[in-house]
């Protein structure tokens, strides 16, 4: 579908008193880069709908929503 290798990014987070300081915008650039450099096509990701700061990062960075839908199912209490 993605024509490839497929990654999942599952953790970035910025302490509040280091966001807007370019800092997620440098990370993005690197980790899409590595992925580039590991044949990966398609980078996939979550964010919760009311994280505008990191929406505008994503969405700065090109990532955009697809008609899929993203499912979960908790397997241990941990």
């Amino acid at each position: 579908e993605f024509g490839g290798r497929d990654a999942f990014l599952t953790e970035l987070y910025l302490e509040p008193r280091r966001q807007a300081q370019g800092l997620g915008q440098q990370a993005m650039k690197l980790l899409l880069s590595d992925a580039r450099a590991q044949g990966v096509n398609a980078l996939h990701l979550q964010v919760r709908a009311d994280n505008s700061h990191a929406l505008s990062l994503y969405r700065a960075a090109g990532f955009s929503g697809t008609t899929r839908l993203f499912l979960s199912k908790k397997l241990s209490d941990a």
